[in-house]
Protein backbone atom coordinates (compact mmCIF):
# COMPACT_ATOMS: atom_id res chain seq x y z
CA UNK A 1 0.00 0.00 0.00
CA UNK A 2 1.36 3.41 -0.96
CA UNK A 3 1.31 6.22 1.61
CA UNK A 4 -0.17 9.34 -0.05
CA UNK A 5 1.46 11.58 2.55
CA UNK A 6 4.83 12.90 1.44
CA UNK A 7 7.75 13.86 3.68
CA UNK A 8 7.72 17.61 4.20
CA UNK A 9 10.25 20.14 5.43
CA UNK A 10 8.51 22.80 7.48
CA UNK A 11 10.59 25.95 7.82
CA UNK A 12 9.85 27.46 11.21
CA UNK A 13 10.50 30.97 9.93
CA UNK A 14 7.58 30.50 7.51
CA UNK A 15 5.07 29.62 10.28
CA UNK A 16 3.52 32.44 12.29
CA UNK A 17 3.23 32.41 16.07
CA UNK A 18 -0.18 33.16 17.57
CA UNK A 19 -1.17 34.14 21.11
CA UNK A 20 -2.27 31.02 22.96
CA UNK A 21 -2.75 32.86 26.29
CA UNK A 22 -1.50 36.28 27.46
CA UNK A 23 2.30 36.12 27.40
CA UNK A 24 2.30 32.67 25.75
CA UNK A 25 2.76 32.19 22.01
CA UNK A 26 2.47 29.00 19.97
CA UNK A 27 3.68 28.02 16.53
CA UNK A 28 2.01 24.94 15.01
CA UNK A 29 4.68 23.42 12.79
CA UNK A 30 3.02 20.11 11.87
CA UNK A 31 -0.72 19.33 12.01
CA UNK A 32 -3.15 16.92 10.49
CA UNK A 33 -4.97 19.77 8.77
CA UNK A 34 -1.85 21.02 6.96
CA UNK A 35 0.21 17.87 6.56
CA UNK A 36 -2.05 14.87 7.05
CA UNK A 37 0.07 13.91 10.05
CA UNK A 38 -1.23 11.66 12.81
CA UNK A 39 0.63 13.75 15.37
CA UNK A 40 1.24 17.45 15.80
CA UNK A 41 4.36 19.42 16.64
CA UNK A 42 4.36 22.92 18.11
CA UNK A 43 6.79 25.40 19.63
CA UNK A 44 5.44 27.24 22.67
CA UNK A 45 7.11 30.31 24.17
CA UNK A 46 6.35 31.52 27.70
CA UNK A 47 7.27 35.03 28.79
CA UNK A 48 8.77 35.36 32.28
CA UNK A 49 6.10 35.15 34.96
CA UNK A 50 3.46 33.63 32.65
CA UNK A 51 1.72 30.26 32.68
CA UNK A 52 -1.10 28.24 31.22
CA UNK A 53 -4.40 27.70 33.00
CA UNK A 54 -5.22 24.16 34.11
CA UNK A 55 -6.31 22.13 31.09
CA UNK A 56 -6.33 18.72 29.46
CA UNK A 57 -6.00 17.66 25.84
CA UNK A 58 -8.97 15.31 25.92
CA UNK A 59 -7.98 12.19 23.97
CA UNK A 60 -4.46 13.36 23.08
CA UNK A 61 -1.24 12.17 24.68
CA UNK A 62 1.23 15.06 24.90
CA UNK A 63 5.01 15.16 25.23
CA UNK A 64 6.71 18.49 25.89
CA UNK A 65 10.48 18.94 25.73
CA UNK A 66 11.99 22.05 27.29
CA UNK A 67 14.58 23.46 24.91
CA UNK A 68 15.30 26.79 26.58
CA UNK A 69 14.85 28.18 30.08
CA UNK A 70 13.23 26.67 33.16
CA UNK A 71 9.63 26.12 34.12
CA UNK A 72 7.35 24.35 36.54
CA UNK A 73 5.15 21.50 35.30
CA UNK A 74 1.99 20.93 37.33
CA UNK A 75 -0.28 17.89 37.30
CA UNK A 76 -3.53 17.41 39.21
CA UNK A 77 -3.35 14.22 41.25
CA UNK A 78 -6.29 12.71 43.18
CA UNK A 79 -4.85 14.18 46.40
CA UNK A 80 -4.20 17.64 44.91
CA UNK A 81 -1.79 19.46 42.62
CA UNK A 82 1.83 18.34 42.33
CA UNK A 83 4.66 20.24 40.66
CA UNK A 84 8.18 19.63 39.44
CA UNK A 85 10.85 22.06 38.27
CA UNK A 86 12.05 21.30 34.76
CA UNK A 87 14.62 22.84 32.47
CA UNK A 88 16.34 22.60 29.11
CA UNK A 89 16.86 18.96 28.22
CA UNK A 90 13.92 17.71 30.32
CA UNK A 91 10.68 16.32 28.94
CA UNK A 92 7.24 15.81 30.45
CA UNK A 93 4.50 13.40 29.40
CA UNK A 94 0.79 14.14 29.85
CA UNK A 95 -1.47 11.19 29.10
CA UNK A 96 -4.84 11.85 27.52
CA UNK A 97 -7.37 13.50 29.86
CA UNK A 98 -4.73 14.40 32.50
CA UNK A 99 -5.21 17.87 33.96
CA UNK A 100 -1.93 19.81 33.86
CA UNK A 101 -0.24 23.15 33.19
CA UNK A 102 3.19 24.65 32.57
CA UNK A 103 4.29 27.88 34.22
CA UNK A 104 7.35 30.10 33.97
CA UNK A 105 7.91 31.75 37.35
CA UNK A 106 11.45 32.73 36.37
CA UNK A 107 12.95 35.91 34.93
CA UNK A 108 13.95 34.43 31.56
CA UNK A 109 11.85 33.09 28.64
CA UNK A 110 10.83 29.42 28.52
CA UNK A 111 10.64 27.59 25.19
CA UNK A 112 9.00 24.17 24.79
CA UNK A 113 8.53 21.85 21.83
CA UNK A 114 5.30 19.88 22.22
CA UNK A 115 3.91 16.94 20.29
CA UNK A 116 0.42 15.46 20.51
CA UNK A 117 -1.02 12.21 19.27
CA UNK A 118 -3.48 12.07 17.69
CA UNK A 119 -2.78 15.36 15.95
CA UNK A 120 -3.87 18.64 17.55
CA UNK A 121 -6.52 20.51 15.67
CA UNK A 122 -5.80 23.78 13.98
CA UNK A 123 -3.50 24.85 11.27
Amino acid sequence: MTNPIRPTIVEGKQVQFFELHPGIRAQRLVTQAKHGARLSLSVVEFDPGKGEPWHDHQDKDTVAAIIEGNGVYWVMEPDGPKSVECGAGDAVFSPAWSCHKMTNPHGKPLKVVASQHPSATGG
